[in-house]
């Protein structure tokens, strides 16, 4: 910018002539209205901002209120006071619901944490669950709080038999007790090494009972009372060799203890049915057989199952008889059921039920055990 006076060119932000001393005005005045515009923006722009602060506290001190007037009434346990709140002050308001749904979350959990540090019992944190479940609100989040103090509760009453059970010496109900520890539970480490601690015990109870009830030819009780020790000794040697004996006995046991017993199956060659499933049996019993049933499975020359029978052949038939059998005597010689199969060679035979003329009546135990034995499989030599 030059002098307006006498043209001599003006160092820059100088507003005096270095020649004639004469004032520059135009650069003056346009500073000067530049500062002023520059000053009028501040001071508008702090005022909007002000005002915007403003409605954000109002709104906050009024969302905070209601909010924390509803929290605080809850931590005093006045649900019914705070639903009061809620129904007047939050509902319809989706930003303020969302917080009491925060709320609600964080004093079903703080009631849990609670309980868990056994601040609280039992039924003063089901008081307070039930309180916050009346306000019908976040109710899956509370059921789920619940959930966890009832399976809290329970392992803590199992820790308690637990020991109760160990006081009377009573191994395999306290091992089985302790194994009902939770995680959550501030006991599970002492119920884990209650448990490595008594089995060595347990075990040696588990055989001496079971040897007992075998001894006594009370096989299924003896079984079971191997698979109770099974349950937390798995895969153990001792233990499975055992149930192997047991059942192997309790199998041989049931096939010779048979009230209607099959004395032999074969195949009868009859010139107007063709092949039939001759099975003949023997009345063990003193009693009067009036009508059974028989299982029964054909195997072709190689020892492989086939399918015998009419309308529906199967791998298993059952074939019903309606004979009058007296005490040890024998039926069903020259009688029997269609096969409708010429690879027939060698048939399998046991009695399934039994009903005598008394009325009473007999399932064969031993006849699941054959099915499970026999059914679909090849015969072994």
């Amino acid at each position: 910018m030059s002098c307006s006076k006498c043209g001599v060119e003006l160092p820059e932000n100088r507003e005096s002539c270095p020649k004639c001393n004469t004032m520059n005005t135009e650069q003056s005045s346009n500073e000067t209205f530049t500062s002023k515009i520059l000053k009028n923006k501040k001071v508008a722009f702090t005022a909007g901002l002000s005002v915007l602060l403003l409605a954000i506290v109002l709104i906050s001190l009024s969302f905070g209120d209601d909010s924390d007037k509803f929290a605080r009434l809850l931590s005093q346990g006045q649900y019914i006071e705070a639903k009061s709140v809620y129904s007047q002050k939050i509902e319809g308001d989706e930003l303020k619901e969302k917080n009491v749904k925060i709320i609600i979350k964080n004093q079903a959990t703080a009631i849990f944490n609670n309980y868990k540090n056994k601040k609280t019992n039992y039924e003063e944190a089901k008081q307070s669950l039930n309180g916050l479940l009346e306000l019908g609100i976040s109710s899956n989040d509370i059921k789920k709080v619940d959930e966890k103090i009832e399976l809290l509760q329970r392992s803590r009453t199992s820790f308690e038999k637990g020991n109760e059970y160990l006081d009377k010496t009573n191994y395999g109900e306290a091992i089985k007790a302790f194994g009902n520890v939770i995680e959550e539970d501030d006991s599970y480490d002492i119920a884990q090494k209650l448990i490595k601690d008594n089995l060595v015990t347990f075990k040696d109870d588990i055989i001496k009972k079971a040897d007992n009830y075998y001894n006594n030819g009370e096989y299924i009780n003896a079984i079971n009372t191997i698979n109770d020790g099974l349950k937390y000794l798995k895969n153990d040697e001792v233990l499975t060799a055992k149930k192997e004996i047991y059942q192997e006995k309790r199998i041989e046991y049931l096939k010779e203890n048979q009230e209607l017993v099959v004395l032999s199956a074969g195949i009868l060659h009859d010139w107007l049915h063709d092949e039939m499933a001759e099975v003949i049996v023997k009345n063990t019993t003193n009693k009067v057989v009036k009508k059974y049933e028989v299982g029964y499975m054909a195997y072709d020359k190689n020892g492989y199952p086939i399918k015998v029978g009419w309308l529906t052949p199967e791998y298993l038939k059952i074939g019903l008889a309606e004979a009058n059998i007296q005490p040890n005597q024998t039926y069903g010689r020259n009688s029997g059921w269609q096969l409708r199969n010429k690879n027939a060679n060698k048939i399998l035979a046991v009695v399934k039920y039994v009903e005598y003329y008394d009325g009473s009546v007999w399932n064969n135990p031993y006849y699941r055990l054959w099915v499970e034995k026999y059914k679909e499989k090849p015969l072994v030599d």
